[in-house]
């Protein structure tokens, strides 16, 4: 034991290296093994669109920022028509998390001037199932997460410093941060109300904030004046904007959150009381008072949306960690506690999470490969496939503009009433709310179909499509190709 304690009193940061290093393993295991979520589906196959030169929002349907597609269009370019790129880019979102992880060391450091806080964040953050199950996903809230970290840097930085480049950085992060994805502007209200904040307190002038707004405005201008130029501005309003804020489907935050709170559940009893213990302490620095105060507010906001998934708690699980790792920290110094006994609280921690999504990696993608791979070994590059529910479909031309969410539960209803029927046809039963997909089957005559009830039954399919070796997936019987969209 005293060669233990020994050793730790010298090698103390080390060890907390290692621990890093240990989760970050059990993040990729994860990430190359665990199933692929309908979003990244669509995401690649959005990609996939621009990639043959569609312009999103007029020539397909989306409902997100364009600027994810246009990161991973390359990868699809240069690895062609393989399951291998989904794992290529999941591998590439195992670099944002290591990203995220050092931004939020940075970030800790900076709020906190204490090294060991910022060690304890990174482990906290990389433990948490909440952030690595939508973390290691192919989805724009990643790089969101990443950009916005380093936003918030470049802000604590310019506090530090007052050097305007910093504040420059800063607006230009988070305009970067919003073209992965229009959720950002929750963080972005955040931003502005720090600014407004050390205004008010006399800390800083006009001048950083006109720098940021600035430096944050002008891409966000390029980028609308490229959807004026290309015709897709009306259509970005409607869908990623107007169509959002009118989506039907709600249920609670405490559903996303009570899947996950068993295996960090020390995290979360942690979490309240440190947040408690910050914002209430009197010799506590504002500096980190700020990022505690940011991520309670992330989160909370997240209790307000109507559809609140897990990627929607991201941006605020690095701020959280953080101030559960100052908290901890303090105690730490607070009672004198040896290397040893530190180590061991952090090992309780740690382990039970680490365990915990060491089993969840078995969760494996085999079966979604095989399928895809199926679809990609038996249809050429131009045939076009019917899959609705994001299962198959990666690298083939779907039947319509609308590739998913057809259903009205899904948002589809209120889009006609939002763009006047535009991209429907004559494939859309108006008094049902919903396509004629028996209509579009028989039209495109698409090789392969999601044989649902619905489809097969009611479309009169039984002739025309047989069954495969895959549950629910039908392939055409004769060797006609329909044409695509």
């Amino acid at each position: 034991m005293k060669k233990i304690g020994y050793f730790l009193s010298r090698h103390y940061y080390l060890v907390l290296f290692f621990l890093a290093i240990l989760l970050s393993l059990i993040i990729l295991l994860n990430s190359q093994h665990r199933f692929f979520n309908i979003d990244e589906l669509e995401h690649v196959h959005a990609a996939w669109y621009v990639e043959n030169n569609q312009i999103p929002y007029l020539e397909f349907f989306e409902h997100h920022h364009p600027f994810f597609w246009y990161l991973i269009a390359p990868f699809l370019m240069i690895l062609g028509d393989s399951t291998q790129t989904m794992m290529i880019l999941r591998l590439m979102m195992f670099v944002f998390v290591l990203g995220i992880g050092y931004f939020t060391y940075r970030v800790a450091a900076q709020a906190s001037r204490s090294k060991e806080a910022a060690w304890i964040a990174v482990l906290l953050v990389f433990s948490l199932l909440l952030f690595v199950e939508s973390a290691i996903e192919i989805r724009p809230d990643v790089p969101q997460v990443f950009f916005g970290l380093v936003s918030f840097s470049c802000l604590a930085g310019y506090f530090q410093g007052f050097r305007d480049r910093d504040a420059a950085f800063s607006g230009l992060a988070a305009a970067v941060a919003f073209l992965f994805i229009q959720k950002f502007l929750f963080f972005f209200l955040g931003l502005i109300l720090i600014f407004a904040y050390w205004l008010v307190r006399r800390r800083i002038t006009l001048r950083p904030i006109l720098i940021f707004l600035l430096c944050f405005s002008f891409p966000v201008l390029l980028f609308v004046i490229g959807l004026a130029v290309s015709g897709a501005l009306k259509d970005y309003l409607i869908l990623c904007w107007l169509f959002n804020l009118k989506f039907i489907t709600a249920f609670s935050a405490w559903e996303t959150l009570k899947t996950v709170i068993i295996p960090n559940v020390l995290f979360w009893l942690l979490l309240p009381i440190s947040v408690i213990y910050i914002l209430l302490g009197k010799r506590i620095n504002p500096e980190i008072k700020t990022v505690t105060l940011l991520g309670a507010g992330l989160f909370a906001v997240v209790f307000r949306v109507t559809h609140p998934y897990p990627q929607y708690f991201l941006p605020a699980l690095p701020f959280c960690a953080i101030a559960v790792g100052y908290a901890l920290n303090e105690g730490f110094n607070r009672f004198k506690l040896n290397n040893l006994i530190r180590v061991i609280i952090l090992i309780a921690l740690l382990a039970e999470p680490a365990v915990f999504l060491v089993k969840k990696s078995r969760e494996t993608n085999a079966d979604q490969l095989s399928l895809i791979n199926y679809v990609l070994r038996n249809t050429s590059p131009g045939e076009c496939v019917y899959d609705s529910f994001l299962q198959f479909n990666l690298f083939r031309p779907d039947l319509h503009y609308f590739w998913f969410h057809h259903s009205p539960w899904g948002g589809l209803d209120q889009y006609r009433r939002l763009a006047q029927n535009k991209y429907f046809g004559r494939y859309i039963i108006p008094e049902r709310g919903r396509y004629d997909v028996c209509g579009m089957i028989k039209s495109r005559k698409p090789k392969y179909i999601l044989g649902f009830t619905y489809v097969q039954e009611k479309c009169g399919l039984k002739e025309l499509y047989a069954p495969t070796v895959f549950e629910n997936i039908k392939v055409r019987k004769d060797g006609k190709v329909g044409p695509g969209r």
